[in-house]
C-alpha cells in the first residue's frame, strides 16, 4: 500500500555500515574472481571446451555470491524489515511484466548495438559481452542455458535480493536505481553499462512490486537468452534488418506493457523519509565504484 514511513534520525551503524558493506562485497567480488580465474581457469585449460565452459561459469557464480552471501550474513541485523506486498494474482500484470522486460531488453542491445556502430566508425573497439561459443552442440547448450539462467538467476539473489534489500528502507526509488547502478558497474564492460542501468532499474520495479526476486529471474533470464540469441544473429547475417525488425516490434509491444505496470507500481510503492547522505560518504562504497568505473573505462 502506497504510504509514508515515519521519518527516523539516521544512524550512523545503518546506512553508512551498509553501504560500506556493499562496497566491501563488491571489492571481494573483483578479488575471488581474479584469484578463481588464475586457479580454475589455469586447472580447466587443458580439459576441453566444455569443462571450461562450466569451469567459467562457476567461477562467475562463485565470485560474485560468495562475497554478497557473506556481507548479507554479517550484516543481518543491520538489515530492516519493509512491508510485505500482497501476492498478484492477476495473470495480465505477468504477462505485462515479461513484455515489458523483453522490450527492455530490446532497446538494451540496440542501444549497444550502436554504441558499438559509433565506436567503430571512430575507430575504437569495445570489449563484447558474453556469446555462444564452442564447436560441440553440447558446450554451446551448457553456455546458452549458463549465461541466460545460472547468470540471471545469481544477479537477481545479489542485486535485487541483498543489495536492493539492504536499501529499501531509505526509499523504493532511490534504492532501485542505486543497486542498478551497481549492478550495471559490476558488468565492467562499456556495451553493457546503460543496458544494465535500464534493466536493473525495470528489474528492481519488478522485484518491489512483487515482494520476492522469482519474476525478475523469470524476466532476466528471457533477456539473457533474447540477447545471446539476437547478437548472434546479428553476428552472424551480413543485414541487421531482421535483428532490427525483432528489437522494434518488441520495444513497441513492452511499451504497450508499460502502463498495467505503472497501475501496479502507483499502488504499492513506499515513499521513505530518510537521509541518503551516508551512502554517498562510505569509504569503502566510493573506493569499489570508482574501481569499477576505472575498469569499463579499461574496456574501451
Amino acid at each position: 500500500m502506497k504510504g509514508t514511513a515515519r521519518q527516523q534520525p539516521n544512524r550512523f551503524g545503518g546506512l553508512f555500515a551498509l553501504s560500506n558493506g556493499i562496497g566491501l562485497a563488491m571489492l571481494g567480488y573483483v578479488g575471488l574472481s581474479a584469484l578463481l580465474t588464475f586457479v580454475v581457469d589455469g586447472w580447466a585449460a587443458d580439459r576441453g571446451e566444455l569443462v571450461q565452459a562450466v569451469a567459467a561459469l562457476a567461477r562467475y557464480a562463485l565470485s560474485l555470491l560468495v562475497p554478497f552471501a557473506f556481507v548479507g550474513w554479517m550484516m543481518r541485523d543491520e538489515i530492516q524489515p519493509v512491508p510485505h506486498q500482497p501476492k498478484i494474482r492477476d495473470k495480465s500484470f505477468w504477462a505485462a511484466a515479461l513484455a515489458a522486460g523483453l522490450g527492455m531488453a530490446c532497446l538494451g542491445n540496440f542501444l549497444a548495438w550502436l554504441m558499438q556502430l559509433t565506436a567503430a566508425r571512430e575507430g575504437v573497439e569495445l570489449a563484447h559481452a558474453a556469446a555462444i561459443t564452442g564447436e560441440s552442440p553440447v558446450t554451446r547448450m551448457v553456455i546458452f542455458v549458463g549465461y541466460s539462467l545460472l547468470a540471471a538467476l545469481v544477479e537477481e539473489i545479489v542485486f535485487r535480493g541483498v543489495v536492493l534489500r539492504m536499501l529499501r528502507p531509505w526509499g523504493d526509488v532511490w534504492a532501485i536505481w542505486c543497486s542498478a547502478a551497481l549492478f550495471a558497474l559490476c558488468h565492467a564492460s562499456p556495451l553493457q553499462t546503460l543496458p544494465a542501468l535500464l534493466t536493473g532499474g525495470l528489474l528492481g520495479i519488478l522485484t518491489v512490486m512483487t515482494g520476492g526476486i522469482g519474476l525478475s529471474v523469470v524476466v532476466h533470464t528471457c533477456y539473457n537468452a533474447m540477447a545471446l540469441v539476437l547478437n548472434a544473429l546479428l553476428e552472424e547475417n551480413q543485414s541487421a534488418l531482421p535483428v532490427l525488425i525483432i528489437w522494434g516490434v518488441m520495444m513497441v509491444v513492452g511499451l504497450l506493457a508499460a502502463p498495467r505496470l505503472v497501475t501496479r507500481w502507483n499502488n504499492c510503492r513506499i515513499i521513505w523519509g530518510r537521509s541518503r547522505k551516508d551512502f554517498y560518504i562510505a569509504p569503502l562504497m566510493m573506493l569499489a565504484a570508482a574501481f569499477m568505473a576505472v575498469r569499463i573505462v579499461a574496456g574501451i
